[in-house]
């Protein structure tokens, strides 16, 4: 849970896109096994270098970074 929390920290400080990926991914990887669930696990292992280079055009404008960050 500690390393959840370290990600979620390093993924609101990031401004530039690129770290903001590099953020969300790892934020993810640290995501699926603090939920004890092996199979998220699993498909975020398999998932990760998407996580990276969505190939998807503004996947980390400024608008989703923000949006992403903002607290509910």
């Amino acid at each position: 849970m500690l390393a959840l929390q370290g990600e979620g920290r390093k993924l609101r400080g990031t401004a530039n896109a690129s770290r903001f990926l590099t953020a969300n991914a790892r934020w993810h990887r640290a995501m699926a096994p603090a939920s004890h669930n092996p199979v998220l696990t699993a498909i975020y292992d398999a998932l990760g270098p998407g996580f990276l280079n969505p190939g998807v055009a503004g996947f980390a404008s400024a608008e989703i970074r923000l949006a992403v960050v903002r607290p509910v």
